[in-house]
């Protein structure tokens, strides 16, 4: 879902650009008012929906970081307890933006677990 939303905000931005670009001011004030303004308002609205789903899927996966300090990841099972959990978000949001998330996590840990110290 973000990435379409994300895609759809672009779009009209890009859109709400050229036409500042290529018509005067006093005909975006004027003549094409209506459609500008129509424009500016329909980007506004994609920009709070996408923000509003990047909000929610970085709460979902702030809620599996959380659990992280108490999982032991020196047992297969706390190993898999992450992982069941990511899926279980990913299979509820499965969109880019938290896949991508979803992989810094799995990936940091599993460096951590590699003893990875030198990264401060």
């Amino acid at each position: 879902m973000t990435d379409e939303l994300f895609q759809e905000a672009q779009r009209l931005a890009v859109r709400k650009r050229r036409n500042e670009e290529k018509i005067p001011r006093e005909d975006l004030e004027g003549r094409y008012r209506r459609s500008y303004e129509r424009l500016c308002e329909d980007l506004k609205e994609a920009q709070g929906k996408l923000r509003a789903a990047y909000t929610e899927r970085i709460r979902e996966i702030s809620g599996v970081v959380a659990e992280l300090p108490y999982i032991d990841f020196s047992q297969d099972a706390g190993k898999q307890r992450l992982l069941e959990r990511c899926a279980d978000v990913r299979a509820k949001y499965p969109d880019l933006f938290t896949k991508k998330l979803l992989i810094a996590v799995q990936d940091t840990v599993r460096e951590l677990c590699e003893g990875g110290d030198d990264h401060e």
